[in-house]
């Protein structure tokens, strides 16, 4: 009788073992747990959830070495807590494990993808130092950024870099307008890819199916009124011009700095205009860019890293209004932008708001 007990009780102990699939689940359960006790403001606690996951891993690999659902698990884990080599080496091992199928390749090769750039990011955060940091040593950091993905953003963040050290070498500022005009392009192509993908979804128009980038000098195509006298070559973005007014119609205003746009039906394209600070201006932070990490057959883009996205919300009705008068641009809220551009800009338009108060 009691060997019988034993038995029973050696039983029960077996069959409450927890299987591969449990193992694996209470990887992603102790993951969520340490992120919200970290959020929770408990890093001690978070912690002892991050171990746990990391001994569910290790138990779980052990169970079945040649499953790829553990190395998956912890792969996503580990990236998503910023251990980005080890998450990179469990992205590998799980690569070596997958069943047959491309689309399974493609979706890991993606992962690597991402965490390869999540580690090169954040070594160029430490280095760049908001500006204060080994401008060189970063500059290196974007170019492998680049090589990984080739996004408008990193185009514009290295030749703002190349433009600081232009001031010990001369062809870091050639290197800067050549790189400030690629990630114009990239934001052009982005622009247009990002519209598309919209409207086929059904969130909003289909077009415009291309997007347009043009010089100052072509806004007199737009004009409703021009000042006595004036020329097309009066509006050339690299030439110092006297002051004046100048009064579009049908245009769509874009981010934070009042990108000039017109959208032409019939061509479905997307016309957007130069200003006074092209091409310094981050095109690409202006628009309704998509996050993504891998190739689609509509477009290839990562923009919006923190998924902070200007105005206008395509998917939100678009406030139109009669009349508005824009004095701002890139870089306005910083004083010396300010009283050297917005200020001289209230002065000329002085004489209309006299005419005119409410525009």
């Amino acid at each position: 009788m009691r060997l019988l007990r034993g038995l029973c009780v050696l039983m029960v102990v077996v069959a409450a073992a927890p299987t591969y699939d449990q193992v694996v689940d209470s990887i992603i359960a102790h993951s969520k747990r340490a992120a919200a006790l970290h959020n929770n403001g408990d890093p001690a606690g978070a912690q002892e959830e991050v171990q746990r996951a990391l001994d569910a891993s290790d138990r779980a690999k052990r169970m079945d070495p040649d499953h790829p659902q553990a190395y998956l698990s912890t792969a996503t884990f580990l990236l998503n807590v910023h251990r980005f080599e080890e998450s990179l080496a469990n992205w590998r091992l799980a690569r070596q494990r997958l069943p047959p199928g491309q689309q399974y390749i493609d979706m890991v090769d993606e992962r690597i993808r991402h965490t390869r750039l999540g580690l090169v990011s954040t070594r160029r955060d430490a280095v760049y130092q908001s500006g204060k940091g080994n401008i060189s040593e970063a500059v290196g950091l974007v170019m492998q950024q680049l090589a990984i993905y080739r996004s408008p953003r990193f185009l514009f963040d290295l030749a703002t870099m190349q433009v600081m050290l232009a001031e010990t070498n001369t062809t870091n500022a050639e290197q800067a307008a050549v790189h400030f005009a690629e990630a114009q392009d990239a934001s052009r192509d982005g622009i247009a890819g990002f519209m598309r993908a919209f409207g086929n979804q059904g969130k909003g128009a289909l077009c415009p199916r291309s997007t347009e980038l043009h010089p100052v000098e072509n806004l007199p195509d737009l004009l409703e009124s021009t000042p006595a006298g004036a020329g097309a070559e009066q509006y050339h973005v690299w030439e110092a011009q006297p002051g004046f007014v100048l009064t579009a119609r049908n245009v769509s205003l874009y981010g934070q700095s009042a990108v000039v746009a017109h959208r032409s039906t019939a061509e479905c394209t997307l016309h957007v205009y130069g200003s006074s600070t092209w091409p310094y201006l981050g095109l690409h932070g202006e628009f309704w860019l998509e996050e993504i990490w891998k190739h689609s057959k509509q477009f290839e883009l990562f923009d919006n890293f923190l998924q902070k996205f200007p105005p206008p919300d395509p998917s939100k009705p678009v406030k139109k209004l009669a009349k508005a008068a824009l004095l701002v641009q890139f870089a306005s809220t910083n004083y010396y932008h300010f009283v050297m551009e917005v200020l001289p800009r209230l002065m000329l338009l002085q004489p209309v708001l006299e005419v005119s108060p409410l525009l």
